[in-house]
């Protein structure tokens, strides 16, 4: 599952997870971060200042490690599998940052999206916004949330990747992801 900061991933993916295992489907949450909120709160605390490039770097290596472990654990389990976040992910804040893509990103991503119900949880900056200033764990701005989900939708409409609005009850927006996984 993919989508920006604020827009119910985390949640809509737990909810997911606990519904199917109230159906008797065996299912596991995993989530693949790359470790951008600790780097910018290590970052913000510091005297150091780090390019946008170098900071996708270090957050590219944690995504990937995370990819690759909770993809090992995946093909291990013979239930569902919901992953919180991906190489996609990462590949929306290069377009965002302003930066290249890479072969090999866009190469994994689609890669790794080929056999999954790739979903991407759509809802507006200022929702967003809202969200994570309740949350308290983390800043975005507005700006950067709107260009993220601009990158996200780029992505969602360019592969047919399935697009639900979690601007509505997390129970709306489980409904709609048990829909994509019954087709």
């Amino acid at each position: 599952m993919l989508g920006i900061d604020g827009s119910g991933k985390s949640t809509a993916v737990a909810t997911l997870v606990h519904a199917l295992k109230q159906e008797d489907v065996l299912a596991q949450r995993v989530a693949n971060p790359a470790a951008r909120k600790w780097l910018n709160h290590r970052v913000a605390n510091s005297r150091f200042e780090i390019s946008r490039a170098t900071q996708d770097g270090i957050e590219s290596i944690f995504r990937l490690f995370n990819v690759a472990r909770n993809t090992i654990k995946a093909s291990l389990f013979s239930g569902v599998t919901v992953m919180d976040r991906h190489v996609a992910c990462q590949l929306a804040l290069r377009q965002v940052r302003g930066l290249p893509q890479g072969r090999f990103f866009l190469w994994l991503a689609l890669a790794c999206a080929k056999d999954a119900d790739v979903v991407v949880l759509d809802v507006g900056a200022d929702t967003a916004y809202s969200r994570i200033q309740q949350r308290g764990e983390d800043t975005e701005t507005k700006e950067f949330l709107e260009a993220s989900r601009n990158a996200y939708l780029e992505m969602a409409a360019r592969h047919k990747w399935t697009v639900i609005s979690s601007a509505q009850r997390v129970d709306g927006v489980v409904d709609e992801l048990l829909a994509v996984l019954d087709k």
